[in-house]
């Protein structure tokens, strides 16, 4: 019985908090995979890529590196220099 009701309760808990694990959100970006990081940074205006890359600039450096890794390869892949953001924020 307390195992049914385990497997009901998880559920259920997983169903409430199904946005957390959505693209864009702020775990999703903790923990998505590089290629992920990369499509998703590649359909962001440039605008939008470096407000991220100054928001992740705050995040520790097991974070920080692979967002801005990515960040860097979708500018690049889009024909950008890939240090833009980076040339902006010192502005």
């Amino acid at each position: 019985m307390k195992k049914i009701l385990f497997v009901f309760f998880f559920t259920f808990f997983l169903q409430g908090n199904s946005y957390a694990f959505k693209e864009g959100t702020t775990f999703w970006y903790k923990h998505a995979p590089h290629s992920e990081l990369v499509r998703h940074y590649r359909g962001l205006d440039l605008d939008e890529v470096c407000a991220m890359w100054k928001e992740v600039g705050y995040w520790k450096k097991k974070r920080r590196v692979p967002n801005r890794t990515a960040i860097k390869e979708a500018l690049k892949a889009n024909g950008e220099d890939p240090f833009i953001c980076m040339k902006l924020q010192n502005l």
